[in-house]
């Protein structure tokens, strides 16, 4: 998804999420982008709840991958990509501008206001791996790009990602506030890695009978960045995990004012 977007009278909103499994839910609060007498506003409050969801996986494989993808391009750029079971991924972006407002009237102590709120909380779900095999690459992306650009690539199961930004510029405002609250809470979870025997053919069988123990798979998890982000520009936020339940979040809130206001107050 490309998006250009100019700082201009209007306000400009941008959400974008994707839940990953049915069984997990993610409620958004309003991500809110506009104006009124205070000034201009960027809010986002974004929450991901895991909770009481079971997986068991035998010699599974998951793979998430992007491979030279993404290169070149500008603006507000949001991509999530999961394997698995019961991932949540979301990127959420809010902006705001309101340089002309002040020919309507508003006041010159009007405030510029970025705020985000993010909650991630995961609670009771077990996970059972046997010989399963979990990778998340980034190979060769996201290269000389500029803006905004939110990555979540997660291979595995109960994984929550999150990528928010919020941006308030107002001209004329006096007062500037950024605040960004993130809360993540994990509790009782259960994660058991074991390593099952493999599919045995005859000779294994009859090397078992003398004593003989068939191979194992052990579990497998890797995240690789490679060749990626270079030459970009701006923000960028990545998150990449493989196995079960890790919990990653990037939050930018951006909060402009003017700095020669206090020049055109009345003497």
């Amino acid at each position: 998804m490309n998006l250009y977007p100019r700082l201009a009278p209007l306000s400009l909103a941008l959400t974008s999420l994707l839940s990953a499994s049915a069984f997990a839910t993610e409620t958004q609060g309003p991500s809110q982008a506009g104006t009124d007498m205070l000034g201009t506003r960027a809010i986002v409050n974004d929450s991901q709840t895991l909770r009481s969801n079971e997986v068991h996986n035998g010699q599974t494989y998951n793979d998430a991958s992007v491979v030279n993808s993404i290169n070149g391009i500008a603006g507000s750029n949001t991509v999530n990509v999961a394997a698995g079971d019961t991932n949540q991924q979301a990127s959420a972006g809010a902006l705001a501008s309101a340089d002309a407002l002040f020919v309507l009237g508003i006041p010159l102590n009007a405030v510029a206001l970025a705020d985000i709120t993010v909650e991630q909380r995961a609670s009771s779900n077990p996970l059972h791996n046997y010989g399963v095999e979990n990778t998340a690459n980034l190979l060769g992306s996201s290269n000389s790009s500029t803006g905004n650009t939110a990555l979540n690539l997660v291979s595995g199961n109960f994984n929550q990602q999150k990528n928010d930004y919020a941006v308030a510029y107002s001209q004329k405002a006096l007062s500037v506030t950024a605040k960004v609250k993130v809360v993540q809470s994990a509790s009782n979870n259960h994660t058991h890695n074991a390593m099952p025997m493999t599919e045995t053919d005859n000779s294994d069988l009859t090397a078992s009978a003398s004593g003989y123990q068939p191979r194992l798979m052990p579990t497998y998890n890797s995240a690789v960045m490679l060749d990626s982000l270079n030459n970009t520009a701006g923000s960028v936020g990545v998150n990449i995990a493989a196995g079960g339940g890790n919990q990653q979040s990037n939050a930018l809130a951006i909060s402009a004012g003017c700095t020669a206001c206090l020049q055109a107050l009345p003497q």
